[in-house]
């Protein structure tokens, strides 16, 4: 266990530098700014999050930087991480781009990961491959947001079934994958093809999971017992989040209580319990929290 150990850790967080020059989206709503996330973690005991930057422009109204990822963790008093992200077109638009140039850059002044991916290419495509290949060689775990579909939507497409995640997972075992997004989780139940996540989480020892959003909590509330057994057989790998996209939204209370009533009633140990809410993202991300004596 940990000395002074955080209850939660968010592995999936947005925020702002400043509302003021960030056009809302079509719909009106837009990011907490870092100040005002670092508040809402204060109210809800989350003792850290790891800002993801948005770099890929599709269904997007504005971008968050790897620059602005940097400085909002830099000024929050070591309560935000932070992931740097690569669009697989950025610097060459080619396969043979030399990422590790970028990771190894991103990764000296901080980068704890990559991501989320939400470019919306095909996980074969020569330059998503070069990318992911990249981040296998610079040890960096990545979060990737999957998508249903190809040119009329946003995230990674990993085939029928995510065949081409399983390919992509035994062909670069060195890879960390966070999985997220409803196609993801929609591999939990039978209707995608006979709980295909647990087969892939059996196979693959390089595949976590990110619970947040509404993918991760409806996966948890749809067949709440089954999901139980998820949580017991994947314990280690297993990360809590948020992923809250807009001012307002309140998933995040629901997803906090769920957890808290899973341990409270007896469904989850505190075992699992904590390495789900931190232990497990101390681990994977390598975070500065000091082990007990």
């Amino acid at each position: 266990m940990f000395k002074n150990a955080p209850k939660r850790i968010d592995v999936h967080a947005h925020a702002l530098i400043s509302k003021e020059i960030s056009i809302p989206r079509l719909d009106g709503t837009v990011l907490h700014d870092y100040k005002e996330l670092c508040n809402l973690y204060d109210n809800n005991g989350i003792a850290m999050g790891i800002i993801m930057p948005i770099v890929s422009p599709e269904f997007q109204s504005f971008l968050v930087t790897n620059e602005d990822a940097w400085f909002m963790s830099s000024n929050s008093a070591n309560r935000l991480k932070w992931c740097c992200n690569i669009d697989p077109r950025m610097e060459c638009f080619s396969d043979k781009t030399d990422f590790s140039r970028m990771l190894r850059f991103y990764k000296s002044k901080g980068a704890v990961g990559v991501g989320e991916l939400m470019a919306n290419y095909s996980l074969d495509d020569p330059i998503m491959d070069n990318l992911l290949f990249h981040c296998a060689e610079c040890d960096m775990p990545v979060t990737i947001h999957w998508a249903e579909v190809l040119n009329r939507g946003y995230g990674i497409y990993g085939g029928g079934n995510m065949v081409l995640l399983e390919r992509t997972l035994k062909k670069y075992p060195k890879l960390t994958i966070i999985g997220h997004s409803v196609p993801f989780w929609d591999l939990l139940y039978e209707k995608a093809g006979g709980r295909r996540l647990v087969q892939l989480m059996r196979e693959c020892p390089n595949l976590y999971c990110d619970t947040s959003a509404n993918s991760g909590y409806n996966a948890a509330s749809k067949n709440t017992p089954y999901f139980y057994e998820f949580l017991n057989e994947f314990q280690d790998r297993i990360l809590f989040g948020l992923d809250i996209c807009y001012i307002g939204e309140n998933l995040y209370k629901k997803t906090i209580k769920f957890y808290d009533d899973a341990l409270n009633n007896n469904f989850i140990t505190r075992e699992i319990y904590d390495k789900i809410n931190y232990i497990n993202a101390v681990k994977l991300y390598k975070l500065n929290i000091h082990e007990e004596r």
